[in-house]
């Protein structure tokens, strides 16, 4: 069992009344860009803290830490149980209120008495589209004594990113070359708050620059008037042209993120304009806890391209003013 404080009544309970865990994962589900469910979620880390009252968002109760930090494991997919290094047991008279998240080990929890909600800080890796982590988190408060594991139901804290592109004039193709995201801040911090609601502040300066798509050197992706969508989450990193993954993002809200375009525009098989960019802002958008937003942008043909069209005009000439034949007379 674990020491209590001094001044803290904790009774160990039987191996069997020990503390276990249960998970569900929530709706809107992606993780590393592919769809997270309850057979790719392996691992997560849970702090626990005990209490004299209720925890709520305008309670001022004290929070006492009780697990640590503490990495639990799945150990039989089939039936959805979980396992922990140690034994912990309920106390006999406080309540438990547990905090997890899927964040890593360096995402810590704190670990000294305090009072408000916890919070966690996650860089985000963005080496690669298979680097990336959607972070889910869960909470669990004002439990006591329990024969059942405790259930932790996991919703996602970070908004997806896609993008589907269509060109703005009938008749040239439009071959999408490269999409990056600029401006991205990496790090945040997160806050549990009320129920399924989560506060991010970020930190550290909007400096990532995020490729989503990159044709590399394959010839690009043909696109005409119709949208098409070029990251649903099932694309594969090694072949860009099938689609590509979702970009996992901080939520930012009022960042001026920043989509760059590289593309060719090519008429008949001739080459018209070759890598010119197209750039817009997302100005003020919020990126929403748990969204996934997806973003149709209209590729404009570039103004030297679009001047020199090819147009027609014509005209028709008079018929010449009638003249006499030399036939003057028919004959019977």
């Amino acid at each position: 069992g674990l020491a209590s404080c001094t001044d803290e009544q904790i009774e160990d309970k039987n191996q069997k009344d020990g503390i276990q865990f249960k998970t569900l994962v929530g709706m809107n589900s992606i993780f590393k860009s592919t769809e997270l469910n309850n057979a790719a979620f392996t691992e997560f880390w849970v702090s626990a803290y005990r209490t004299q009252g209720d925890l709520n968002y305008d309670s001022t109760q004290t929070l006492i830490p009780y697990i640590n930090n503490l990495r639990v494991m799945k150990i039989n997919q089939v039936t959805n149980e979980w396992n922990y290094t140690g034994n912990y047991y309920w106390p006999l008279t406080q309540k438990l209120n547990f905090f997890a998240h899927n964040a890593g080990a360096s995402s810590v929890l704190p670990t000294t008495q305090f009072t408000n909600f916890p919070s966690f800080e996650f860089t985000q890796d963005f080496t690669s589209a298979t680097t990336q982590k959607d972070v889910v988190v869960a909470r669990s408060l004002n439990q006591t004594q329990m024969a059942t594991p405790v259930a932790l139901t996991f919703n996602h804290v970070l908004s997806q990113i896609n993008f589907s592109l269509k060109g703005a004039d009938e008749g040239p193709e439009y071959i999408i070359k490269k999409i990056e995201v600029l401006g991205i801040r990496q790090t945040g911090t997160c806050r549990f708050r009320d129920t399924l609601y989560y506060m991010w502040n970020t930190t550290g300066s909007p400096s990532v620059a995020y490729t989503y798509f990159d044709a590399g050197a394959n010839p690009g992706r043909s696109i005409s008037t119709s949208l098409v969508s070029f990251g649903n989450g099932s694309g594969v990193a090694s072949n860009p042209l099938t689609g590509h993954e979702a970009l996992m993002i901080i939520p930012q809200d009022g960042e001026n993120l920043t989509i760059k375009i590289t593309y060719d525009v090519v008429n008949q098989g001739v080459t018209l304009s070759s890598n010119a960019i197209a750039t817009t802002t997302l100005a003020g958008e919020r990126m929403n806890v748990g969204k996934k937003v997806r973003y149709n942008l209209t590729i404009p043909t570039p103004t030297g391209v679009a001047n020199n069209r090819i147009t027609f005009t014509g005209t028709v000439s008079d018929w010449n003013t009638e003249v006499i034949g030399g036939v003057t007379t028919t004959g019977n």
